[in-house]
């Protein structure tokens, strides 16, 4: 059983430093009670909503005993500033005594007067309401006693595990409520294996082309397209009106689309026997992009060659209107760029605009030979983090492709390029982006499950602080064995213990300034 620990020398002095109270003005503000510190106690209780640490008088019959509850809402981890506190004594035969307060005498703190009628075992119950939130937290099993034999806690709610060789280190709630803190549970739970490295956001081969004007004219567009402009495949960009007869006859024009017709046709084909055979690593992953390319390109002059022999019958049938020769986009995608005005002369070959796909986008992760061939059974999932406040983008299989793993490693990197087609729009992941990328691999690691945050960089060692209770933590050293994204599995904590996930790094700044091992403020 733990008792209610004093706050340790090194925190007085840092609140003390900072202007805050200490033991003694702690002690004060909580009622100022007389009772001897061996005849009082506390108990450190979580539900899902709020956090409690009770400091309680001894437990007397017919006495009454003045309990100060600490009351943290665990969202936001802020003192409950108003609502209601009830103690409940619940003896075996099922009869209860309900001791409440309605008033918190500061922030997070209400004083509850405790008047058992009889002495013996009681289990302990808090119900909280704050804020329209009501909660009942088992608080453990109590013992009311006598004068000659005062009585307390006897059974803790939360049996933490005992751990040798940890450091101690005090930090009141009046502290954790100034700053950003939070606790959890340690919790076993699983994580994929992974491999970590570079990455860059950019179009799909084939995905990007450039309209040209297919003969001399002058640009026109009721509506003219803007760069982000989303298109849907066949629409009309702007138009163009030829300034002179071609002088290509329709025979030759006729002619001409029809070669198009076949070379786009069998391009096309190419590309698509290409990619079946990369998923066998029997080609290249750029031979597969050149063909893409090369297929794509075609398509639009196949387009352009269309629009030019219509133009053409149009002039010499004399059906020529304001609307002319229609540019479109050849798929569903972006305008990327618009490289002419409206009004503008423009000479046959004249590029006009840039469109490119909406989706996918094609992500290239430069990994380690080693890392690349953990690839071999495929991949779950891709976590890309861009740093700074950006939250990282996490993709499952479900918006994955794994395109191909080159054979060969970059000389002058020393690394293997991966290409991974991601179910993304160019929105979602803008070509040109650059990331941290973590790609999950099939199977699972098992272990102690924590955020990130919790671990805190002490001079280059992991460490972790545990929850002893209200204001009482022990530091940790740890193992960190395995990262995903925000979470990390550590070797070094237990299940059952509650850790600081947000707010490590205050309790140990606290300490050293308190030791001497820091000079500065704590706020």
């Amino acid at each position: 059983m733990r008792t209610r620990h004093l706050v340790t020398m090194f925190a007085a002095v840092a609140l003390s430093a900072c202007g805050v109270h200490d033991d003694a003005d702690h002690t004060q503000e909580h009622g100022g009670r007389a009772a001897a510190e061996s005849e009082s106690w506390a108990v450190t209780a979580w539900g899902e909503h709020f956090g409690l640490f009770p400091e309680v008088d001894a437990l007397v019959a017919g006495k009454t005993a003045d309990a100060h509850v600490h009351v943290t809402i665990l969202d936001g981890f802020e003192p409950a500033a108003e609502g209601s506190v009830a103690i409940v004594l619940t003896d075996a035969g099922g009869q209860r005594e309900r001791f409440s307060s309605t008033t918190a005498v500061r922030p997070g703190i209400f004083n509850v007067a405790i008047e058992p009628d009889a002495a013996g075992e009681r289990d302990l119950a808090f119900e909280i309401e704050v804020g329209g939130v009501a909660e009942t937290i088992p608080g453990g099993r109590v013992r009311v006693g006598t004068v000659a034999e005062p009585g307390g806690l006897i059974e803790e709610p939360h049996a933490l595990p005992e751990v040798a060789g940890d450091e101690e280190v005090g930090f009141l709630l009046e502290q954790q409520w100034r700053t950003a803190f939070g606790t959890a549970w340690v919790e076993r739970g699983v994580l994929r294996p992974s491999v970590s490295g570079t990455a860059r956001v950019e179009p799909p081969s084939g995905g990007e082309v450039i309209l040209t004007a297919s003969v001399d004219g002058v640009v026109r567009a009721a509506s003219w397209p803007y760069t982000g402009q989303s298109v849907a495949a066949g629409t009309a960009l702007m138009s163009l009106i030829q300034t002179a007869p071609s002088d290509r006859s329709l025979a030759e024009l006729e002619a001409s689309v029809r070669e198009l017709e076949a070379l786009s046709s069998a391009a096309a084909a190419r590309a698509e026997r290409l990619e079946a055979l990369l998923a066998k690593q029997a080609v290249s992953q750029r031979e597969v992009e050149q063909a893409r390319a090369e297929a794509a390109g075609l398509e639009a002059r196949l387009e352009a060659g269309r629009a030019a022999l219509a133009a053409s019958e149009a002039g010499r049938t004399g059906r020529e209107g304001v609307s002319g020769l229609e540019i479109t986009a050849p798929f569903a995608g972006r305008v990327a760029e618009t490289v002419v005005s409206p009004g503008q002369r423009v000479a046959a070959g004249t590029a006009l605009v840039r469109v490119v796909r909406e989706r996918p986008v094609w992500v290239r992760v430069a990994l380690t030979p080693d890392d690349a061939t953990e690839l071999a059974n495929g991949i779950t999932g891709l976590i890309l983090d861009t740093g700074g406040s950006s939250e990282a983008v996490e993709l499952d299989e479900r918006a994955l492709r794994l395109v191909a793993v080159a054979p060969e490693v970059d000389p002058r990197s020393g690394t293997v390029e991966v290409l991974v087609e991601v179910e993304r729009t160019v929105d979602e992941l803008k070509p040109g982006l650059r990331a941290a990328a973590q790609v999950l691999l099939p199977g699972q690691i098992a272990g102690m499950l924590l955020p990130d945050s919790a671990v805190v960089d002490d001079a280059g060692v992991p460490v972790v602080y545990i929850q002893l209770d209200g204001e009482t933590f022990a530091r940790r050293l740890v193992d960190v064995e395995h990262r995903q994204g925000d979470l990390v599995l550590v070797d070094g904590v237990l299940p059952g213990e509650r850790v600081v996930t947000v707010g490590g790094a205050a309790i140990r700044r606290a300490s050293l300034l308190a030791s001497g091992s820091v000079e500065g403020h704590v706020h």
